[in-house]
């Protein structure tokens, strides 16, 4: 059993996991992948790779070198120096995806190709949004040349956000406010994961016996020290239909549409330092001039 807080989602015994770890180690020494980079195929060669053209056979005893020197944890920081993110053990944090190649739009629902201020948006809502832990590029901006798009959204995001900054490779489609939806939803599952308490003060048996089988508990002390523990949702509905009707019976898209356009209205990143700001555009037009001419 898991303990509480870090629970583990097991699907693979580790007999299982020691199997596929050998097939793997099998895999790369028989049968080899490709590799494009000259500058890598001339390191894993010295190191005792076989290499023909870009196929690399790479011996077992290599590999398992290789994980010896991997570290136990990695720190990742924010824009302000502050540890955020401990990479280790079962540790769990939450960032969307990048460079994604269609958006489909808050405002009108409409699937179609991302642009700069896509991404300028996306980073200003990941940077509000309280249990999103880090942050990715989101989206492949149409209106930038795509060679080059990497510096562009990486200004972007150094500029609209203090949170760890993630860099991987390219996906299908993403929705602003789906993102907010899945705030609310690791919202929740932090909160469901949390340990709890069983203590005297939990238990409040002698206030159950103070006020009997017939009393109220909604106006003690003891309630309004802990009603604000529990977990609340800010976009789920928790009325009833009728209830929910007389609201405007706005669907969780829409509300979630709703909430992205108050982060982008009303949320403001910390700046950059003017000398900083400057440096990055400096890279990003260097980058131009360069495809330009």
């Amino acid at each position: 059993m898991a303990e509480p807080g870090n629970p583990r989602f097991a699907r693979l015994t580790p007999t299982q996991c020691e199997q596929i770890h050998h097939a793997s180690l099998q895999i790369l020494e028989w049968t080899g992948v490709r590799l494009f980079d000259q500058a890598a195929i001339e390191l894993i060669t010295k190191a005792g790779a076989q290499v023909d053209g870009d196929r690399v056979r790479i011996p077992a005893r290599l590999v398992e070198h290789a994980l010896t020197t991997v570290p136990r944890s990695l720190t990742l920081y924010d824009r302000l120096g502050k540890p955020v993110i401990q990479l280790e053990d079962y540790h769990t944090y939450f960032g969307p995806g990048s460079d994604v190649l269609n958006i489909v739009d808050h405002r009108t629902w409409e699937r179609r190709k991302p642009l700069l201020q896509d991404v300028r948006d996306g980073i200003m809502v990941c940077d509000a949004l309280s249990h999103i832990d880090f942050v990715m590029s989101m989206f492949l901006p149409g209106d930038v040349d795509n060679r080059i798009a990497d510096r562009y959204q990486m200004e972007v995001m150094l500029n609209h956000t203090t949170k760890p900054i993630v860099i991987v490779t390219y996906e299908m489609s993403g929705s602003l406010a789906q993102l907010v939806i899945c705030d609310e939803i690791v919202s929740f599952v932090k909160s469901f994961l949390q340990p709890v308490e069983i203590d005297d003060e939990t238990l409040a048996l002698d206030l159950i016996d103070q006020l009997g089988p017939d009393g109220s508990f909604l106006n003690t002390d003891h309630t309004r020290r802990h009603f604000r523990e529990r977990w609340y949702p800010n976009l789920i509905e928790r009325f009833n239909y009728g209830q929910w009707q007389a609201k405007g019976g706005k669907t969780l898209a829409q509300r979630a549409a709703d909430r992205v356009d108050r982060i982008l209205s009303t949320h403001k990143p910390p700046p950059l330092s003017e000398d900083a700001a400057k440096a990055i555009h400096a890279i990003v037009e260097r980058a131009q001039h360069a495809l330009t001419n």
